[in-house]
């Protein structure tokens, strides 16, 4: 009996032994396996990173070529601007607005909808949420990207440009990026492989 309960404790004793290895091994294997699995996903999260970039630059060159159109025909008129913005809109998945704002204070802005007149008369310049923006962007010449903000439940980023004609001060053109159809139109998956991507905005 003594012989038998000698046995058995030597057989777990050895399986326990061998049983050591292969678990190290499995561990060191998952943890290789997450290793791999979070590298994807950094890849991922890298290319998504530069398609927006690349998105959000695409509307800024729209805002700038609207200020070059501006600023070359001193006889610009909104029809003019409607149709510029109609082209644009037409050619963009995700650019859903643009507007014309002479001296910071919304005069235009296409497409002409109820959700779009209410910001009609606003003024960027003022507007607690964005006139420090918007005041940088004219001190200092350069295109502000603003945003997301929600509106009419979703979110919508804009690319504001100011336009000086003769070194004065004309006012702003702004193009409108849905922020949700961005990430539809390229397609951005929220997950890679069993990992959950999240951006921070």
């Amino acid at each position: 009996m003594k012989r038998k309960i000698g046995s058995l404790v030597i057989s777990v004793l050895v399986a326990f032994l061998i049983s050591i290895p292969v678990f190290i091994l499995e561990r060191e294997h998952a943890k290789e396996h997450s290793k791999d699995l979070r590298a994807q996903a950094s890849r991922e999260l890298t290319r998504i990173k530069d398609v927006m970039q690349a998105d959000l630059q695409s509307a800024l060159n729209y805002a700038h070529f609207l200020e070059l159109i501006i600023q070359q025909d001193t006889d610009f008129t909104v029809e003019e601007f409607q149709l510029y913005a109609e082209m644009i809109i037409a050619e963009n998945d995700f650019v859903t607005s643009a507007a014309l704002a002479p001296d910071g204070v919304v005069t235009f802005i296409y497409p002409i909808t109820p959700q779009n007149d209410q910001f009609l008369g606003q003024d960027l310049l003022s507007e607690p949420e964005k006139r420090l923006s918007t005041q940088y962007a004219v001190k200092n010449r350069t295109a502000v990207v603003q945003g997301p903000f929600e509106e009419n439940g979703t979110l919508m980023v804009y690319n504001r440009q100011p336009v000086f004609i003769d070194d004065t001060f004309y006012g702003f053109v702004s193009i409108g990026v849905n922020f949700y159809q961005l990430l539809e139109a390229r397609d951005i998956e929220d997950k890679s492989g069993d990992i959950l991507l999240a951006l921070q905005v």
